[in-house]
């Protein structure tokens, strides 16, 4: 049987394995972007539909002239006083879907073997930057957060469904100068702490 001999130069064998060696940890990283990326977009979609579905969101798209739930009488797109036609929560949804970004770098954990990626929120100030301008009186920074806090005067709104008020901006109501509810009291309700919650819960759980 014949017999052949393959001849290898070290010195190029050597500088092969260095080159795998350093080109191996490049590819995992790479791989490890691409599943943090995928499982980004999944908590994006979820989170985005926590925010459609939140009661918030849902009474605000139904419009002046629909009997919410957040508040005890009326609804809340009429009571914050949008101009009618206006959605609120359209600038809102894309600030909120764009905002959530993953940084390209990550951290490694050697012992666990595994890459953690940073994900960042829009932050508060923007949305107070973006939506301060969607009301044109009201004495707060931004509408969001004011249904986080409360908002008084709440005993003076008057709101009459189906109506068309003058001086009304969205329609069916207005805020009196003498109390129409006595003792009535909207004291704030959980909005977008509720979506941020649920996206630090939702990101806390790790992709293998």
């Amino acid at each position: 049987m014949a017999r052949f001999s393959i001849k290898v130069n070290r010195i190029v064998l050597e500088n092969e394995i260095q080159k795998i060696l350093r080109t191996k940890p490049r590819y995992l990283l790479n791989e490890a972007r691409q599943v943090a990326e995928d499982a980004l977009e999944g908590v994006k979609r979820r989170v985005i539909t926590r925010f459609d579905r939140h009661e918030v969101t849902r009474e605000l798209r139904a419009g002046p002239n629909t009997a919410g739930g957040v508040l005890p009488f009326g609804n809340l797109y009429s009571f914050l006083g949008f101009q009618r036609g206006f959605d609120p929560t359209g600038k809102l949804r894309n600030l909120i879907e764009q905002g959530i970004t993953m940084e390209d770098e990550p951290t490694y954990d050697r012992r666990l073997k595994r890459y953690y990626f940073r994900v960042r929120r829009v932050s508060d100030d923007r949305i107070i930057e973006e939506t301060s301008d969607d009301l044109d009186w009201g004495g707060f920074e931004s509408w969001v957060y004011a249904i986080e806090e409360g908002i008084s005067n709440i005993s003076h709104y008057l709101f009459l469904h189906g109506a068309t008020i003058d001086n009304s901006r969205s329609g069916p109501a207005i805020q009196k100068k003498t109390e129409v509810h006595p003792g009535a009291d909207f004291s704030g309700t959980p909005y977008l702490s509720d979506i941020w919650d649920y996206l630090q819960q939702t990101l806390s759980r790790p992709v293998n």
